[in-house]
């Protein structure tokens, strides 16, 4: 099942970090959260119920891959709105 309307249906293959039969890891674009991504299902399915049992397992049903790394300025402060912001950005190496 293909939807024209759906962003992870055709993804722009730059984008495929990793890939699978049933799942694909797509790089994020958000410039703050470097490495971060998703994990979607190849097949497009409606709802988290209509996964096969095979893709449940690739996919879990749509996960956000977001690393923590030790040198962002808000490190173990657990607050998920500091994550996207611009004062959490890694120092450029």
């Amino acid at each position: 099942m293909h939807d024209v309307n759906c962003p992870f249906c055709a993804p722009d293959l730059r984008r495929i970090a990793l890939e699978n039969a049933h799942a694909l890891f797509l790089i994020g674009t958000e410039p703050v959260l470097v490495g971060s991504g998703v994990i979607v299902p190849r097949a497009h399915r409606a709802t988290v119920f209509d996964l096969t049992p095979e893709e449940w397992m690739a996919t879990f049903a749509h996960l956000h891959v977001i690393p923590r790394f030790a040198d962002e300025p808000y490190a173990g402060n657990g607050i998920r709105h500091w994550l996207k912001s611009e004062a959490n950005r890694r120092p450029s190496r």
